[in-house]
């Protein structure tokens, strides 16, 4: 596996203003700590309010600038924008959805016949 310098995924925590911000995760970082931190944020920028509504987001997702990425990194970036156009939430022609949904069925298709294979090569060697 690469490094986590190297890979084009991060892991992202909102910030606790409740602007629309998220902070990359240094990959040393402990989730307890950074949880600990946010709340401590949240705190301190609230003092007397007790916001017990407020919980931090964690988002695993791909850092953009970073090129290069593995096959498996390429397939989640997929299903992560497969999901945002179902939700609504990433703005789409028609062009882009079309190929986004051609990407999926391309997966879907592999994955079929990946299964169709294990199966025929399990029944030859019983």
């Amino acid at each position: 596996m690469r490094k986590p310098q190297l890979m084009g995924f991060a892991l992202f925590t909102d910030d606790p203003s409740g602007k629309d911000l998220q902070h990359s995760l240094q990959p040393s970082a402990k989730i307890c700590d950074v949880i600990s931190k946010w709340e401590q944020t949240l705190k301190e920028m609230h003092p007397g309010k007790n916001k017990g509504g407020r919980i931090v987001r964690l988002t695993y997702k791909s850092r953009s600038q970073v090129k290069g990425e593995t096959e498996r990194e390429r397939l989640l970036l997929a299903y992560q924008v497969s999901d945002e156009v179902q939700q609504g939430r990433f703005p789409v022609n028609k062009e882009l959805a079309l190929e986004v949904a051609a990407l999926m069925a391309q997966d879907e298709e592999l994955r079929e016949e990946e299964v169709v294979a294990t199966g025929a090569a399990a029944q030859t060697c019983e």
